[in-house]
């Protein structure tokens, strides 16, 4: 799903745009994995965040939700895998780093 800017910046914005789009192009390089598209998934941006209804509107089992806000000069962005049918937290991880940090985030 789209990751939510608390922030309300148009650059955290963008870069919620890319964090999203970035997830989502490395987790279709894993076999068995079904991936939504980032053209699929855009129509909720801005929505509040509910697992269960985009999950169901989507087809899917599960919906990765996430958030990013800037934070003490930095930024923090915090990530859940929620089961759509039960709505329960599968995975969740926060990450705090500085802003020029971001791209190292992901390898």
């Amino acid at each position: 799903m789209p990751f939510v800017n608390l922030n309300g910046s148009t650059k955290i914005d963008h870069l919620s745009d890319k964090i999203t789009e970035s997830i989502i192009n490395r987790l279709l390089s894993r076999d068995r994995l079904h991936v939504m598209s980032r053209s699929a998934v855009v129509r909720f941006k801005g929505k509040e965040q509910d697992a269960h209804r985009f999950g169901t509107e989507l087809g899917v089992d599960t919906v990765l939700l996430g958030t990013i806000d800037s934070h003490n000069g930095g930024l923090l962005i915090s990530t859940e895998l929620v089961d759509v049918a039960n709505g329960w937290q599968l995975w969740g991880k926060s990450y705090e780093c500085r802003a020029d940090e971001i791209l190292d985030l992901h390898r």
